[in-house]
């Protein structure tokens, strides 16, 4: 089950893409969520549990999250990645210490516009990142992925992220405009 352009056109209209700038946005949020998801996913697979899971006797446990900046071919995303208390988790599809994913995006377009079974997802990973995941992962993680979806904002984040302040020279005074 393929996007085509109609649906595409539907989609970008009720997310308000309506410039380039708009539709980076909606591109940066995308590749967040759905690398957060994955990193997600790894995890649980690395602990052998589900988040939150009461039954599991586990000595290993989930630890919060590290904040991550990466750059991207859609400007640079900020990232939660997962921690184990452990630390012996190992993000395999974004790397310790890496910084750019600029390779990445096509993929998960791809995956995206190509409506992919949790089967072909797995396969796909498997083949891109040499990492293998089983399909109950790829399940838990497309059902987390569409749990955690939010309406897309294209305004800026905050009050200030819309303006640039610079400093203009004006006899001895240097006033601050925006």
């Amino acid at each position: 089950m393929a996007l085509d352009r109609d649906e595409l056109k539907k989609v970008l209209k009720e997310k308000g893409v309506k410039s380039l700038d708009d539709f980076n946005a909606f591109m940066r949020e995308i590749s967040m969520d759905v690398v957060e998801t994955i990193l997600d996913g790894e995890l649980t697979d690395h602990l052998g549990c589900q988040k939150h899971d009461q039954k599991a006797k586990a000595t290993n446990a989930r630890n919060g999250f590290t904040p991550k900046i990466v750059k991207s071919k859609f400007g640079e995303i900020d990232l939660e990645v997962p921690r184990d208390r452990q630390a012996d988790f190992e993000p395999q599809i974004v790397k310790k210490r890496q910084r750019d994913i600029s390779g990445l995006e096509e993929k998960i377009i791809s995956m995206y516009a190509k409506g992919m079974t949790t089967r072909d997802i797995q396969d796909h990973i498997q083949d891109l990142y040499g990492y293998e995941i089983s399909p109950e992962t790829v399940s838990s993680t497309s059902s987390e992925s569409r749990r955690r979806s939010k309406p897309f904002s294209p305004g800026p984040r905050s009050k200030n992220a819309s303006s640039i302040r610079y400093g203009t020279r004006s006899g001895r005074r240097t006033p601050s405009r925006a």
